[in-house]
Formats: structure tokens, C-alpha cells, sequence
């Protein structure tokens, strides 16, 4: 008779100390996390930037031809292009570093009626001795180039510099939220999240001329120079504290 009035007390009680150990324990864990996950978390933004020396270039330049026929217009394109890539080879250009980008021919109408055919044979240029390239749109203008479309200077080395700049901008959110921290007496336990808001590419100098290889051969040297460039990043950093 003993037995069977102390087994239903035993397991009663062990239900009860199951419960109540899941109540006192994953309750306040959950609520804890979230409270935490909402109110103990500084957001910074930090940036970064590093000065550097362009060491390419990227010129797009070409030849604009005209004729009575789409065949003539073609014919003298072809025939002056062969002097600009002549020029091009003698400024130390490889042909790996030469691409034609465009390649049009367009009808000619003049009130109404078709009077002829212009060709433009628009060829990329990748360029690395950036102190000279003045230097190099005088020789492609005596050789025939009647069109530069733009100059772009850059950094084969971009993807390096990028990641400079970046480590940059860490370690100011870092020193931001430091800070903060200490202005309002807690200590950073670490980083609850990092967005990269991305690495700003050096700005494009564009221009666009008509060139005429008489003008080229009067005129003094074209000065182009490349300056630096500034290359700049920028991170969203949240911090738990």
C-alpha cells in the first residue's frame, strides 16, 4: 500500500520540477536576447580615403570619314586608320591594349535627299605612360584622328587601394563607436553587423573635341595632366555593448 501512494507523488513532482526548471530558464533567455538585440547596440558609419597616382589611362579617340557612297566613306576611313594605328604601335602601344568600341556608318540628308554616307571607327585606347598622353593625342591628331570621345584616368591597382580604403573606414567606425561607449560609460563587446556601403571610384575626366591635323601640327603640345586621385570607402557598423 506504500508503494502505490508514494509513485504518484514521485512522478508528480518530477513533472513539476520540469516545468517549473523550463520556465525559469529559456523564459528569461529569449527575453533577455531580445532585449539586448534592441537597446544594447551602437550604429556608426565610418570612412575612409587614400590619395593616389593614376598610372593608366584610357583614352577613346577616332576617325570620322565622309563620301558619296557608304563604300567611299569606308574606303577613306580605313585608309587614314591605318596611319593612326602605325602612330598608335610607335607611342608603345600593344595590340592588347587596342579596341575598337564602335564601328558606324550613318546616311547623309540634306533637305531630304540622301547626299552622301559618314563612317566613325571609335577605337579604347589603354595608355600607362599617364605623364605623356598630351603628348600622344598630338601624334594620333597629325596622323589622322579628327575625334577624341574621352580621357579616363586610373589604377590598374584599383582592387588594392579599394581595400586600403576600407580598412580605413573600419577603423574609423571603430574609433567612433569607442567614443560613444565611453561617453556613455559602457565598454564595446564586438560587432553585432558590418555593411559595406562601397568603395568610390575615382572620378572620370571626360572631353570631347574635333581635331584637325593642321591645328596639330601649328599648335604648341597638348597639356594633359593627371593630377591624383581619390579613392574612398565607406562602412555601417553596428557594436554590442
Amino acid at each position: 500500500m506504500k508503494q502505490t501512494r508514494w509513485a504518484p507523488i514521485f512522478l508528480t513532482a518530477g513533472l513539476l520540477f520540469t516545468s517549473v526548471g523550463i520556465g525559469q530558464v529559456a523564459l528569461p533567455d529569449s527575453a533577455s536576447a531580445a532585449q539586448d538585440s534592441q537597446t544594447k547596440q551602437i550604429a556608426v558609419t565610418g570612412q575612409g580615403s587614400i590619395t593616389i597616382k593614376p598610372d593608366v589611362v584610357y583614352v577613346q579617340f577616332g576617325v570620322e570619314t565622309s563620301g558619296k557612297t557608304a563604300n567611299e566613306a569606308v574606303q577613306k576611313n580605313a585608309q587614314i586608320f591605318e596611319g593612326v594605328k602605325a602612330a598608335i604601335k610607335q607611342a608603345g602601344v600593344a595590340d592588347a591594349d587596342i579596341q575598337t568600341v564602335q564601328f558606324n556608318t550613318y546616311p547623309i540628308y540634306q533637305d531630304q535627299k540622301l547626299t552622301g554616307y559618314r563612317v566613325q571607327n571609335i577605337v579604347r585606347v589603354t595608355y600607362r605612360d599617364v605623364d605623356h598622353v598630351g603628348k600622344l593625342l598630338d601624334q594620333l591628331a597629325a596622323a589622322g584622328v579628327n575625334r577624341v570621345e574621352s580621357l579616363a584616368f586610373s589604377s590598374e591597382k584599383m582592387d588594392e587601394y579599394e581595400k586600403q580604403a576600407l580598412s580605413l573606414a573600419v577603423k574609423d567606425a571603430r574609433s567612433k563607436a569607442d567614443a560613444l561607449a565611453a561617453a556613455a560609460g559602457v565598454r564595446i563587446r564586438g560587432v553585432v553587423s558590418m555593411t559595406e556601403s562601397g568603395a568610390g571610384q575615382p572620378p572620370v575626366f571626360y572631353m570631347q573635341r574635333q581635331l584637325s591635323s593642321d591645328l596639330a601640327a601649328k599648335a604648341a603640345e597638348t597639356e594633359i595632366s593627371p593630377g591624383q586621385l581619390k579613392v574612398e570607402a565607406t562602412v555601417q557598423v553596428v557594436y554590442g555593448f
